[in-house]
C-alpha cells in the first residue's frame, strides 16, 4: 500500500489542537455510522460542561425512526501524549475533567459517560495517509469507563486504558446493550 502524505506547507488557521479534535470527530462519526448508531457531537450544546458527544440506538417507532431513550454520553480527548505500558495505554488526564467524569458515574440516576482517548502518532505529518484506496486516520481511539473516587490530585491523574477497549463498532454497541439492560450504571 503506498501512501501520499501531505507536502504542502500548513496554511491553515486551525490550532494543532483544533485538528487533532477534528480528527477525533471524524474517528468517532465513522465508528458511529458503521454500527447503525445516531451520534452527536459537541458544539450542539450552547455551552461545554464536560459532555462531548452522545451514541444512542436508533429504532422503529409507528413507521418512522426514533432514539431509543438509552444513551451514553462520551468526553473526548484527542493526544499525542500517551503511551503503551503492560497492555495499557497509560495517559495523564487534567484532574479537572476526570473529576467531571467519576463525579457524573457516582450518580446511578445520570445518564452513563465514558472517556474517548484518541491516540495520535507525536508527528502531525503522519496523522493521516490516504491512496485512491482508503483513508487511514492513525493510531487508534480506546474507551475507558471512569468509576470510584474523585481524585485528590492537584494537576492530573493517570488514567490506565486495558489496549483491548478499542472504539470499535461492536464495543460501543455492546456498552449501548449494557446501558439498555441497566448492567452500567
Amino acid at each position: 500500500m503506498s501512501t501520499e502524505q501531505p507536502k504542502s506547507p500548513d496554511v491553515s488557521n486551525l490550532t494543532q489542537g483544533h485538528k487533532m479534535e477534528s480528527l477525533s470527530r471524524a474517528y468517532i462519526q465513522a465508528v458511529a455510522g458503521q454500527a447503525g448508531l445516531n451520534v452527536r457531537i459537541a458544539p450542539k450544546a450552547e455551552f461545554d460542561y464536560g459532555v462531548d458527544g452522545t451514541f444512542q440506538f436508533v429504532k422503529s417507532y409507528q413507521n418512522k425512526l426514533v432514539e431509543s431513550g438509552h444513551p451514553i454520553d462520551f468526553q473526548v480527548k484527542a493526544t499525542t501524549n500517551w503511551r503503551i505500558n503492560n497492555n495499557e495505554i497509560t495517559y495523564a488526564m487534567e484532574v479537572a475533567a476526570y473529576n467531571k467524569i467519576a463525579d457524573r458515574s457516582s450518580d446511578n440516576t445520570a445518564i452513563p459517560m465514558i472517556l474517548l482517548l484518541f491516540c495520535m502518532p507525536e508527528k502531525p505529518e503522519d496523522w493521516i495517509a490516504q491512496d485512491g484506496e482508503q483513508l487511514l486516520l492513525r493510531k487508534c481511539c480506546y474507551w475507558y469507563r471512569i468509576t470510584g473516587e474523585l481524585s485528590d490530585n492537584t494537576s492530573s491523574v493517570t488514567i490506565r486504558i486495558p489496549i483491548s477497549q478499542i472504539l470499535t463498532p461492536t464495543a460501543i454497541v455492546e456498552l449501548l446493550q449494557q446501558v439498555r439492560r441497566r448492567e452500567m450504571v
